[in-house]
């Protein structure tokens, strides 16, 4: 089975709940309704200054739930 992309199911609603794993490659991550009643879809990493929850920025999401940038792995 393919890893999903940009728009792709990577979250079931559902008795199961199964979540997929998007393209690492694309820099996508899973967006999960947060009351989990519908699926969830890959969509691409947030940029610093978008508000987070956790693994969904190219960065990292600080303690404030904004998306920074590690300033010591950003190539030039």
């Amino acid at each position: 089975m393919p890893t999903p992309g940009t728009g792709d199911t990577c979250f079931e609603a559902g008795q199961d709940m199964a979540v997929t794993q998007c393209s690492f490659y694309d820099w996508l991550y899973c967006d999960i309704p947060p009351d989990y009643q519908s699926d969830g879809v890959c969509v691409p990493l947030k940029e610093d200054g978008e508000p987070c929850s956790g693994d969904d920025c190219l960065g990292f999401c600080s303690g404030d739930n904004v998306c920074e940038s590690d300033s010591d792995t950003v190539c030039d």
